[in-house]
């Protein structure tokens, strides 16, 4: 899954999230999950 982020990006993507599918209503709000950026 790390891999795949840093393909993505790499690849010109601005921001990746990392969260779980129970809380992906939260974690695009901001308040809960990793977000990744270059």
């Amino acid at each position: 899954k790390i891999q795949a982020i840093i393909w993505f990006l790499e690849a010109g993507g601005q921001e990746a999230l990392i969260t779980d599918p129970e809380n992906i209503g939260r974690a695009l709000r901001g308040e809960t999950g990793t977000r990744v950026v270059p």
